[in-house]
């Protein structure tokens, strides 16, 4: 459900004007377990698993037929060995808390939990903010202008219980018989585990990880709060043959996050082996003293300071064929300040499911630009543009140039077309923003192909996966083209432009599957073994890290970097037409529709280019179309919105996932009253579509192709005094 309101009000005397304007809008959350495709299947209905060869007598189930699943309630890692006990261990009312065993393709069993059954796929949000626009006539020629702006975002939260590795010394053999007359399963994998694995559970002898779910500790909610304000005063005007404008302005980004309920990784090993926490029985009312003493909350507090100063002048200066040549030039000068904070222990990486480093750093930047607008004939205008920026941090340097030409032949055509270049730095976040961990699912189609298991068999995994901002981070650089019509012949409108755009040292947020998708197309570099594990590196700061002598994924680095480079070209069109009756009304016919027509990428590694058009990513076509119809006083809208279906390939540009086209529909229909009020109701989504979901893709690109909210009736009014 969403809640909006918004009030505005203005004025004006004989020297100023002001606008001032505040809203707030609400929206409820989405549980996981509230959606079909986020809901959590332990796969039990496709029945049990054949396991010859199953080390202990349980109904094993398989894991390919589970969905939304964690493979973490307790799985004995790196060997994925379930506990004997998976299927005995329940809640308070002798429900079964853990899912499984499993057994997967590759062979290695798993000991789930549900963790949609807790999980939100969205949070509850609640947002307010104001605006306020002033501009008072110092004299004729002069005036000054504030502009104002204050905006609060709320957040409420909620992951299922904290899930992470923690290691279980060898110690915990009799610490666990003396404190629970409980028998440590499997103590013969505590001398197998290799270096590399004792090294990242941080155990100095013997022992293994355990996958474990906290659910002692319940779910982890989280509250979080954005304020961000913005406070600049202008002054303008004139002075001989001069208009200038000079701008002072402060802007300010703050957030908060306050978590509950995470578990220190040291004190649960030590309690492990000391015998006062029993992970394998996780509800067992001996286990509230530990669980008492080992949780934790978590926060982070991160704040932005631009204080920002810049100023143009224009000016015309010389005659061309057709008038005056326009002329202007101006600075930027940005002070930028920022930190990116976490509690101590998560930043001692001591919580389980939290870890963090802050980050912190400033930077100056300098511009300079120059334009200029030159009427060569009555119906052809060019301008041309350059600016230079000058960043004191890894950005450095740039020169941008641009031209652009409009030609119009005839009242009714218009010809355009302009060339520019691009200069995008990374912004503090990109560079400082504080390291974070969560367990991101991926499918690793680099091991399964390397074991010869097949795309569709290849089983779901979730892996530690960390992210934030990246020091490394070059500018990203672009260059494009446009060339375009428009053509005017009342009552139809047509546009169309081709263009293109290429992209150097692209600035993006890796994924894990992205990573995993460009090793699988050899667009990553194998850096050999570092600190015990192989490093793949797809971008500088972007790797995968694997175990050097069985070549499983162990963890990602997946961070802010320079993850790609693009080559890109499409056409838009726009195509409307107004249709006036004297007895039927106006109808509205609209349609905009962008269509790829070249997709190339490659990651900073790869030196060859990959053909991603219609792939995830580069749907082909996508098109918004409108008819409307008005009345008098009413009018009723519809809406279509059309993505594309695209295809995933894997080994070979075998096809390992396909989705089809998606199409949405929008209604509504308003009244405009006799007392100044206009009344909407409408129905956004009217058919209830669900996004087309991607095994191979993580969430986030899912969820920027696709709404989650499914069908959403609304009504609104709105009156004017």
């Amino acid at each position: 459900d969403v809640e909006t309101g918004s009030i505005a009000l203005g004025g004006s005397t004989s020297r100023g004007r002001f606008l001032f304007a505040a809203d707030f809008w609400n929206k409820q959350r989405i549980a996981s377990a509230d959606r079909e495709y986020s809901l959590g299947d332990p796969g039990y209905d496709a029945g049990p698993a054949d396991y010859p060869d199953a080390p202990f007598d349980a109904t094993w189930y398989d894991w390919s037929n589970t969905n939304n699943v964690s493979s973490w309630g307790n799985t004995i890692w790196p060997f994925y060995v379930s506990p004997s006990n998976c299927e005995q261990v329940v809640d308070g009312n002798g429900d079964r808390l853990l899912i499984g065993p499993y057994i997967d393709q590759l062979g290695r069993e798993r000991c789930g939990f549900d963790y949609a059954a807790f999980a939100w796929e969205t949070a509850d949000l609640k947002r307010t903010s104001s605006f306020l626009h002033a501009d008072y006539e110092l004299t004729p020629d002069h005036a000054v202008r504030l502009q104002s702006m204050f905006s609060v975002a709320d957040a409420h939260g909620r992951y299922a219980p904290p899930v992470g590795f923690f290691g279980i010394p060898e110690a915990a053999i009799e610490g666990l018989k003396r404190g629970f007359d409980y028998d440590l399963p499997n103590p013969e994998l505590m001398q197998l585990t290799p270096a590399w694995a004792l090294g990242f559970l941080g155990l100095s002898g013997p022992g293994y990880g355990l996958g474990h779910r906290f659910v002692g500790l319940g779910n982890r909610n989280f509250e979080g709060t954005n304020t961000l304000s913005s406070h600049a005063l202008l002054a303008y005007g004139t002075v001989g043959m001069f208009d200038y404008e000079l701008e002072a302005s402060h802007t300010r980004y703050g957030f908060r996050e306050d978590s509950c309920c995470y578990a220190k990784a040291y004190t649960a090993s030590q309690f492990v082996a000391e015998g006062r926490y029993n992970p394998f029985d996780p509800l067992n009312p001996a286990n509230a003293a530990a669980y008492d003493a080992m949780t934790a909350n978590a926060n982070r507090d991160s704040r932005g300071d631009l204080r920002s100063y810049s100023g143009n002048v224009s000016w015309t200066l010389f005659d061309a064929p057709a008038g005056p040549i326009g002329w202007a030039v101006g600075f930027d000068y940005f002070d930028e300040l920022f930190y990116d904070k976490y509690d101590p222990l998560s930043e001692g990486g001591d919580l389980i499911g939290s870890a963090g480093n802050s980050g912190a750093g400033d930077r100056v930047v300098r511009a300079l630009f120059a334009e200029s607008l030159i009427p060569a004939w009555d119906n052809l205008e060019v301008g041309a543009a350059v600016r230079w920026d000058s960043y004191d941090d890894s950005a450095g340097n740039e020169l941008s140039s641009y031209l652009s030409a409009r030609y119009q032949p005839t009242d009714w055509l218009l010809l355009r077309s302009s060339w520019g270049e691009g200069f995008r730095a990374a912004n503090m976040n990109n560079l400082y923003g504080a390291r974070s961990v969560s367990f991101e699912f991926g499918v690793d189609l680099v091991d399964c192909a390397r074991v010869g298991l097949s795309e569709e068999q290849c089983p779901q995994e979730q892996y530690p996966t960390y992210t934030g901002g990246n020091t490394q981070i070059l500018p990203e650089l672009s260059d494009s083209l446009s060339v375009g019509f428009v053509v005017d012949w009342e009552p139809f409108t047509f546009q169309a432009d081709w263009w293109t755009l290429n992209i150097e040292n692209g600035i993006g947020l890796a994924s894990l599957q992205g990573l995993i998708n460009a090793e699988l197309n050899g667009q990553c570099a194998d850096l050999g073994v570092v600190d015990g594990l192989t490093l793949i590196e797809c971008s500088p700061g972007n790797q995968l890290k694997r175990a050097p002598d069985t070549g499983k994924l162990t963890e990602a680095e997946a961070g802010w970097g320079n993850t790609f480079r693009e080559r890109r070209s499409g056409a838009d069109v726009n195509l409307a037409y107004e249709l006036e009756t004297s007895a039927l009304g106006d109808f509205t016919f609209a349609l905009h529709a962008v269509r790829i027509l070249e997709y190339e990428t490659r990651s900073q590694s790869a030196t060859e280019w990959l053909n991603a058009l219609g792939e995830a990513g580069a749907v082909k076509l996508s098109a918004q179309m409108l008819v409307r119809w008005q009345y008098a006083d009413h009018v009723v809208s519809a809406y279509a919105r059309h993505i594309d279906g695209y295809v995933r390939l894997g080994e070979e540009d075998a096809v390992i996932f396909t989705a089809p086209s998606h199409t949405e529909f929008d209604l509504l229909y308003q009244w405009t009253t006799p007392w100044s009020g206009r009344l909407t109701v409408g129905v956004r989504n009217l058919t209830d579509e669900d996004p087309e979901l991607d095994p191979f893709a993580d969430n986030p690109a899912i969820y920027a192709l696709y709404s989650l909210d499914g069908r959403q009736p609304y009504v609104s009014y709105r009156h004017l005094f």
